[in-house]
């Protein structure tokens, strides 16, 4: 039983690190969005391109429980938001992983849509506990990408638009 669990919990982030790392990302912040490869960097520099550039701002994180790599969501007040990971063993690195718009917080989760229409939405209780999910829309499929620990809303954009 429990090998099955680590065998479906490897399988779910083996998704998560190929939907984020291999597929290619795709910038929703213009008009004109262009296929890019996903970005990473130094973290501060990450975090100061996306708050110049897009006006995003880290509004919510946690930690991934299989991985221990910090999950972040930046977002800001036009509803645009980006997805970024630390890679596993270099907390000084971000990548965006996934970019998109109309990011929704809501009590208890938080959700927006892809460069491709899909749906991220995560899914958190009040103790930290959450868990992300991405609705493909092509296929209908709903994936448990990954669950995790210590999740923080550190900015509720519903309170600054008002």
């Amino acid at each position: 039983m429990i090998k099955k669990l680590i065998c479906g919990i490897f399988l779910a982030l083996c998704g998560l690190y190929v939907m984020c790392f291999i597929t290619p990302a795709y910038a929703t912040h213009n008009s004109n969005p262009k296929a890019q490869q996903v970005v990473c960097g130094p973290s501060e520099a990450m975090l100061e391109g996306l708050e110049g550039n897009y006006g995003e701002k880290i509004v919510e994180q946690g930690i991934d429980v299989d991985e221990h790599v910090l999950v972040i969501i930046t977002a800001s007040l036009k509803k645009t938001w980006s997805f970024l990971a630390t890679p596993k063993g270099k907390p000084k690195v971000y990548c965006v992983l996934v970019t998109g718009t109309n990011w929704l917080q809501e009590e208890g989760s938080s959700k927006g849509v892809a460069y491709d229409g899909s749906i991220l939405t995560i899914i958190f209780d009040n103790h930290g506990g959450w868990q992300m999910l991405f609705l493909n829309t092509t296929t209908g499929s709903i994936t448990n990408v990954t669950t995790g620990y210590g999740w923080e809303r550190l900015i509720d954009l519903n309170k600054l638009s008002h």
